[in-house]
Parts: C-alpha cells; sequence; structure tokens
C-alpha cells in the first residue's frame, strides 16, 4: 500500500523486484484507488502495467482461480 512511498515504490523497488525476477508485482495507490498490477519482468523493469480500478477485478498468475475486487483493496 502505497501513500507517501508511492513514487520510491514505482521507480526504485520495481527495479528490484523486476532484476530479481519477480513474476508480478503489485502497488496500491490509496490516494487514486487503483491497483498497478506490472508482470512480464525484463532486466529493470516490466513489460506490462495494468491499472485496475474499483469495479474491477484482479486474477493473481500464480494462482488464475483466485480473483480480488479492487474495491476489496482500495475504499
Amino acid at each position: 500500500m502505497s501513500d507517501s512511498s508511492l513514487s520510491k515504490d514505482r521507480r526504485v523497488k520495481t527495479r528490484i523486484y523486476a532484476a530479481a525476477a519477480v513474476p508480478e508485482y503489485w502497488v496500491v495507490d490509496v490516494n487514486a484507488g487503483t491497483i498497478e498490477v506490472r508482470t512480464q519482468p525484463r532486466g529493470d523493469g516490466y513489460g506490462q502495467l495494468r491499472i485496475a480500478r474499483p469495479g474491477q477485478t484482479i486474477r493473481l498468475q500464480a494462482f488464475p482461480d483466485v480473483e480480488i475486487a479492487v474495491s476489496d483493496v482500495v475504499r
């Protein structure tokens, strides 16, 4: 969950997780009420970014049968 650390989560942590080949990285932007889902790690970034908003759902790559409603995470 990001409020004050949003910039660091988007820039610094994204590079660290991508370099470690973490397959899926989420940033929850509490101010915007969105979840940024990054997939397809490539070197120091991710090839795919999806911004999910309330009313939408997210399926985890590792557990595709698990569906999470954005509105259950951000209010």
